[in-house]
């Protein structure tokens, strides 16, 4: 009798273990941040920040078709680091939405946020090396805007995932500006030839 009750005492610990193990592990990560205040930064930075990475993915794609070759001499190379920002936005997209849907129940799409259009046909106006200044500048205030977002993300979002991607992103970003700083002083290093602008 008394070898039954110990058994029943160790399966019942046993089972507390592993639902305070499943709470902490993948399962656990799977919830919404645990208070209200939480919970809203998380979705309205994720949400944000679709839409802002969603501007950068059409400002990518257009400089990939437009951007002129890369100077003779010159380390860094435009057509490259819009490629990489493509890549790495596109991929940081696809995980926030899964975040928002697996955490909140929101189905998000990616939008333009306000002033997107206008950048968007500012950039479509430049031809030549105009069009690399003005894409490089674009992208540098792109970025500029967004690193505070993502040093208070390091900071407040609950999910650690979340929090290491915005990490990611803030370091990413950061060394991308200097990267497109370089271009834009390489190109306007360089004397200005034929019209600029469509």
């Amino acid at each position: 009798m008394r070898t039954s009750v110990v058994v029943r005492v160790a399966v019942a610990t046993a089972a507390v273990l592993a639902g305070m193990t499943a709470l902490a592990g993948p399962a656990g990560a799977m919830r919404p941040a645990p208070t209200h205040s939480r919970s809203d930064f998380e979705i309205d930075f994720m949400a944000d920040t679709i839409d802002h990475h969603f501007l950068a993915l059409k400002m990518a794609q257009m400089c990939l078709d437009k951007a002129t070759p890369a100077p003779p001499g010159s380390d860094t190379r435009l057509r490259e680091l819009c490629q990489a920002n493509l890549e790495d936005q596109t991929r940081e997209i696809a995980k926030l939405q899964s975040w928002l849907r697996d955490w909140y129940g929101i189905s998000k799409r990616p939008m333009l946020p306000p002033n997107g259009d206008d950048m968007l046909a500012m950039l479509r106006s430049r031809r030549g090396e105009a069009f690399d200044m003005a894409i490089a500048q674009a992208f540098i205030q792109h970025h500029l805007k967004f690193l505070p977002r993502a040093d208070r993300c390091r900071d407040t979002a609950s999910h650690d995932v979340l929090r290491n991607l915005c990490d990611t992103m803030f370091r990413t970003q950061r060394a991308q500006i200097e990267s497109f700083e370089r271009v834009f002083d390489q190109h306007a290093a360089m004397p200005q030839s034929g019209p600029s602008q469509a």
